[in-house]
């Protein structure tokens, strides 16, 4: 079941990779990202986050675009586990050539939940706000989109990362 899973998705891409149509003349792009999320706090050490965007790109570079990122927490104070997620709808300006540069401005939700030393259960933490971010990329091919970016989540949260979207 895996490999068909697989197969199939290696053989999707390939078909996105291949078609005629180019982001310079704008589409609906989805894409998958990782890095390192960090957490301004000593007592927590976030685990590799991972994140999923989608977006619409308009001709001249511009694009809006959809973008959740979440990661595992280790709360050293506490020997317990907790979770990060954050949902941010962006504008983003990407350049017209095959190395570019790329800002991205927007609003976030962020949500913290951390156990707590105190009680049985967890403590949510959740925040509204702006972020932004800027990169360089890089356009491999007719269709894909290879990024490395730095965005500030929020006044204690980074994330220094790198992208891969494909167009349809």
């Amino acid at each position: 079941m895996i490999k068909k899973l697989a197969l199939t998705s290696l053989s999707i891409g390939a078909l996105l990779l291949s078609s005629q149509l180019t982001f310079a003349e704008g589409g609906f792009y989805l894409g998958a990202k990782t890095g390192n999320l960090d957490i301004d706090a000593s007592s927590f050490d976030a685990e590799t986050p991972l994140g999923i965007m989608a977006g619409y790109e308009f001709d001249g570079g511009f694009a809006i675009q959809l973008e959740t990122l979440s990661s595992d927490l280790d709360v050293n104070s506490a020997g317990r586990n907790g979770d990060f997620e954050s949902y941010a709808l962006y504008g983003v300006y990407r350049g017209p050539s095959t190395v570019y540069f790329m800002a991205k401005a927007g609003i976030l939700y962020e949500d913290i939940e951390v156990p707590s030393s105190f009680y049985p259960g967890s403590i949510n933490v959740s925040d509204e706000g702006l972020s932004a971010g800027f990169g360089l990329g890089f356009r491999p091919g007719n269709h894909a989109l290879i990024e490395f970016e730095y965005t500030i989540i929020e006044e204690d949260v980074n994330f220094i990362g790198a992208s891969l979207a494909v167009q349809f």
